[in-house]
């Protein structure tokens, strides 16, 4: 297989495999692969530039299993995205090229579900959802809310503290956090006067007092959940993604039988160039004439084999 198969995406070296085991009979189903070959034989440039694609392609029949079993992750829904996108620029390259359509059907356009995937999913995407980052900022306003209480925390805090000091007159106060009590709000002993009637003391200590505030208080409740909320609202929000992903499932998986074709007749292409091949001339009868005929396992099994000058079967 390693001699003949330059195909450069999983589902066009399986199908190859496929093809060498359960070769065709139908003459014109042979011609139809062979021509396909032959155009690209004659198209350098543009072979050149459909091989560079289909090496960003991954394998799309293995990405609709795990899908469909609801077990797609982050990571792989993104390598999705990276194919279809590839897949585009490979239907794009070929739309000039009308007489192709004639032994290859033409690919599905996915553009909706790139374009789905791109407003939904950030660019860089984790191997486990519990990573977090998955869904784009401005999907969901509840996410985005959380978020940025989250990353803000400090400037949150900094800025609370600064407008106590101002309303107290207590420079020397500030805001903290530790495992036992949570946030609140320290000051010296020697500023208790200063401090408002609604502060709630939280914790007597030799020379200082602490208080939290409601405002403080309901920071508190909604920072320590935060976390938990993102989690929840991305896994929420990433198997609706995936739902949706569903929907193109037979489109997608069309895309990749044709892919498959379309990565075998380049690789062949390849082939054939690199090692001088031919294209044969097929008919219906039962002669097999082999003029000049090469053996392209057993030539490179043994490069000082000879080639057989002349064949005939009959």
């Amino acid at each position: 297989m390693d001699i003949i198969d330059k195909t450069s995406t999983p589902m066009g070296g399986r199908v190859l495999r496929r093809r060498l085991i359960l070769p065709l009979k139908n003459v014109n189903e042979i011609n139809r692969r062979l021509s396909l070959i032959e155009f690209f034989n004659k198209e350098d440039d543009l072979k050149f530039e459909i091989q560079s694609h289909l090496k960003s392609i991954s394998d799309l029949d293995r990405l609709m299993g795990k899908l469909a079993a609801e077990k797609l992750s982050p990571k792989e829904l993104g390598y999705l995205r990276q194919s279809l996108v590839a897949i585009k620029s490979i239907k794009e390259k070929l739309h000039p090229h009308h007489e192709v359509l004639a032994w290859l059907n033409p690919l599905n356009d996915l553009t909706d579900l790139i374009d789905f995937l791109n407003n939904h999913l950030n660019d860089e995407l984790p191997v486990h959802l519990s990573k977090g980052n998955v869904i784009r900022e401005g999907v969901d306003e509840e996410l985005d809310r959380l978020r940025s209480l989250q990353s803000s925390g400090k400037e949150f805090l900094d800025a609370m503290c600064q407008r106590e000091i101002e309303n107290t007159g207590i420079t020397s106060l500030k805001i903290d956090f530790n495992n036992v009590f949570g946030y609140y709000i320290e000051v010296r002993n020697t500023h208790k006067d200063k401090v408002p009637a609604d502060w709630i003391r939280k914790q007597t200590l030799v020379s200082a007092e602490r208080y939290i505030t409601e405002e403080l208080k309901e920071y508190e409740t909604q920072i320590l959940g935060a976390e938990e909320k993102i989690a929840a609202l991305e896994h929420r929000l990433y198997r609706a993604v995936c739902e949706n992903v569903m929907n193109y499932i037979d489109a997608i998986q069309e895309n990749a039988q044709l892919i498959a074709q379309l990565d075998i007749a380049v690789g062949l292409s390849e082939l054939a160039i690199s090692e001088g091949y031919t294209k044969p001339v097929l008919n219906e009868g039962y002669a097999i004439d082999l003029k000049e005929a090469r053996h392209p396992i057993i030539e490179k099994a043994l490069p000082l084999a000879k080639s057989i000058s002349r064949m005939i079967f009959t």
